[in-house]
C-alpha cells in the first residue's frame, strides 16, 4: 500500500491571503471583545491575543460623551467627510518593538480616502457605522407652500414644488418647511428660521447628531443619545488590506496604538466634532472604547501544516509617510518648491492637500462663519481648499472666473510631467489614475467650479442668521454676492500622482512644485500635507517579525 506523500507548501492553502481559501474549507470564528490596556482622552492602546488569524474586518469602537459648550448640551455632529475617523490623529501597529505601520494625521488622510466611497455605501451603511455621508448628493426640491394648513398655496413668485433648486447633501431624511421659513411638522431643538434671502426656502436635513436633549443641565450631559461608531482596522493599517495577521504564529506582543485628535475648547482645538457652538468639547466615553476582534480558525491539522511549511513568511505592503508645512495664501500665489522626502525609498504614490489651520468663525461668532476658505461646520478642519472663484449674481456670467492651480513632481532629476498640470480636470484625472477608481465628488465640491449646490441647511445646528450665515452651498462671490464662501464647494480638492517608474528615489528626495490661487487674506495660514506611499517588507521568522523598506 502506497504511503501518503508529505504535505508541501504548495499543497497547503495560503491562510493569510483574503479569498484564497477553498470554499469548502471549514472555518470557525471566535469574536473577542478587548478593552484597552491603557486609555485616556488623548490616546488608547490594545494588546491582541496571540491566537488564530486576525480577520482584517475587525473593528475598533468609539463613543463620545455628548458635546457641550461648558454649560448646556450643544447640537454637534461628526464631520461629514470623515466621520468618526476625525478622532484618530495617529495610528500605529507594532509587533514586539518593531513598528509595522504608522500614519500621521490619519484623520486628514481618511478624508481623502472617504471620497472613493460610493453614495450608496454611505447612505445605507457608512453614515450609521462611521458617520460619513459627504458623497451623497440629492436633487433639492424645496417646499414652497405657505404653511402646513395652506396646501398647494405658494409664496410670491413660487408656483409649484416641481422645480429643482440644485444639488444638496442627502442622508435619506427630509424636513418640510414653509415659504416663510417655518419648520413643520418637526418640533425638535432646531431654530425655526431659515434663509429666505435668495428666494425659495430649502429643506433642512438632520446630520448624525451627537446630542442629548435641548435644555438639559450640564450635570446631566452624558452619553444618553450619542451613537457608537466603528473603524475597520484594515482602514487604519494598510498591512491588513490584503493579509490576515497569523497571530498564532507570532511569539511577540501585537499592539494597536492610537493618538486622538484634540477634544476642543479653544478656537484652534476643534478637531472631533462640528457645530455652531464652536467651543464644543466631545470627550471620548472611555467605558465604551473597545476592539471587536474576529479570530479565524481553520482545521487544526491545516494550521499546523501551514506553520510547519512556512517557517519564514514574507509580506509586501505599503505604508505612508507624512510631510507637512505651514504656508500662507500669499506664498501660494507664486510657485513654491517643497522637498517632501522619500530619499532611498521606493515610492509608488504621492498625495497632498491644503487645509485651513483654523475654522473660520470659531472665535468670531456666526457673523464670521461664511467668510474665508474653510467656512462652515460641515467638514470641520478637514476640507482640502480648492482654487478661488469670483462669480457674480449666482454664476453663469461671462465675467465669472475660477482661480488656477499648478502642480508637478520632480523625481530623480526628472519631472513626472513634461508640462506642469494646470487644469483641475486633469488633477481629477490624475487622482483616478493613481487610485484606479473614481472619487464620488461633484465638480463644485472638488474644484469649486460651477454653481450647482443649493443654499440648503444641513445638520442639527443653530439655523438662524443672515444670508451669509451657515449656508450649505451657493458659494457666490463678489460685491453682489449672497452666501459668500459656503460650506461645501471646493472643500475636497485632494491631489494624487502615481510614480510609475518603480525605481528607488535618490538622495535628493521628491520635490513638489505647486502654485494655487486661494480666496483668503494673504497672511492667512494653511497647512500643506503631503503623504508618500512607500513599499515595505515584513518577514516573520520563527515567530519573530522584522520589517524594512523594500
Amino acid at each position: 500500500m502506497a504511503s501518503t506523500p508529505p504535505s508541501t507548501a504548495g499543497s497547503i492553502p495560503d491562510l493569510l491571503k483574503i479569498g484564497a481559501i477553498p470554499s469548502n474549507t471549514q472555518i470557525s470564528v471566535e469574536t473577542a471583545i478587548l478593552e484597552p490596556v491603557t486609555q485616556s482622552d488623548t490616546h488608547c492602546k490594545f494588546v491582541l491575543e496571540n491566537k488564530g488569524l486576525l480577520h482584517s474586518h475587525s473593528k475598533i469602537e468609539f463613543e463620545f460623551k455628548c458635546p457641550t459648550d461648558g454649560t448646556n448640551p450643544a447640537f454637534g455632529s461628526l464631520p461629514v467627510c470623515n466621520g468618526i475617523h476625525a478622532l484618530i490623529e495617529r495610528a500605529t501597529m507594532r509587533i514586539g518593538t518593531k513598528t509595522i505601520c504608522e500614519i500621521e494625521d490619519y484623520n486628514f488622510f481618511a478624508t481623502y480616502r472617504s471620497s472613493f466611497l460610493s453614495p450608496e455605501a454611505e447612505l445605507e451603511r457608512e453614515q450609521f457605522l462611521t458617520g460619513r455621508n459627504g458623497n451623497v448628493m440629492d436633487i433639492n426640491y424645496g417646499n414652497r407652500e405657505i404653511n402646513a394648513a395652506a396646501q398647494y398655496q405658494f409664496g410670491a413668485g413660487q408656483q409649484s414644488n416641481t422645480s429643482a433648486d440644485g444639488l444638496m447633501l442627502g442622508n435619506g431624511k427630509e424636513m418640510d418647511v414653509s415659504s416663510s421659513g417655518t419648520v413643520f411638522p418637526y418640533a425638535g431643538p432646531v431654530a425655526t428660521t431659515m434663509n429666505t434671502a435668495v428666494g425659495a426656502v430649502r429643506p433642512l436635513l438632520d446630520a448624525t447628531a451627537l446630542t442629548r436633549t435641548a435644555g438639559a443641565a450640564a450635570a446631566n450631559v452624558v452619553q444618553d443619545l450619542c451613537p457608537t461608531f466603528q473603524i475597520a482596522i484594515s482602514d487604519l493599517f494598510p498591512f491588513l488590506k490584503t493579509n490576515q495577521l497569523p497571530l498564532y504564529m507570532i511569539k511577540e506582543p501585537v499592539n494597536f496604538e492610537f493618538v486622538f485628535s484634540k477634544a476642543g475648547r479653544a478656537a484652534s482645538d476643534s478637531e472631533r466634532v462640528c457645530g455652531p457652538a464652536l467651543l464644543l468639547r466631545a470627550p471620548v466615553l472611555q467605558a465604551s472604547t473597545r476592539m471587536i476582534a474576529d479570530h479565524l480558525y481553520y482545521p487544526q491539522d491545516m494550521m499546523e501544516q501551514y506553520a510547519a511549511a512556512n517557517k519564514s513568511l514574507q509580506f509586501q505592503y505599503v505604508d505612508y509617510r507624512l510631510s507637512k508645512f505651514s504656508v500662507t495664501a500669499g506664498s501660494l500665489a507664486s510657485t513654491g518648491i517643497r522637498n517632501v522626502g522619500g530619499a532611498g525609498r521606493i515610492v509608488s504614490k504621492v498625495f497632498w492637500g491644503i487645509n485651513a489651520n483654523q475654522i473660520t468663525g470659531e472665535s468670531g461668532g456666526d457673523a464670521a462663519i461664511a467668510t474665508g476658505p474653510n467656512a462652515g461646520y460641515m467638514n470641520g478642519k478637514y476640507g482640502a481648499v480648492a482654487p478661488n472663484r469670483v462669480y457674480t449674481n449666482g454664476g453663469g456670467n461671462a465675467a465669472d472666473i475660477n482661480g488656477g492651480a499648478t502642480f508637478n513632481l520632480k523625481v530623480n532629476e526628472q519631472f513626472l510631467f513634461p508640462i506642469d498640470v494646470t487644469n483641475t480636470a486633469r488633477d481629477f484625472h490624475n487622482v483616478i489614475q493613481t487610485e484606479g477608481q473614481v472619487p464620488h465628488l461633484s465638480r463644485e465640491t472638488y474644484a469649486k467650479e460651477g454653481v450647482s449646490l443649493t443654499l440648503a441647511r444641513y445638520g442639527k445646528q443653530l439655523m438662524t442668521g443672515t444670508a451669509t450665515d451657515q449656508t450649505f452651498g451657493s458659494g457666490q462671490q463678489g460685491a453682489a454676492a449672497v452666501g459668500v464662501g459656503g460650506q461645501y464647494p471646493g472643500t475636497q480638492f485632494w491631489n494624487a500622482m502615481r510614480l510609475n517608474r518603480g525605481e528607488r528615489v535618490n538622495s535628493r528626495g521628491i520635490e513638489l512644485y505647486f502654485k494655487q490661487d486661494i480666496d483668503a487674506v494673504a497672511s492667512t495660514q494653511f497647512i500643506q500635507r503631503v503623504w508618500l506611499e512607500t513599499l515595505r517588507t515584513a518577514v516573520l521568522q520563527d515567530g519573530i517579525m522584522e520589517c524594512f523598506y523594500a
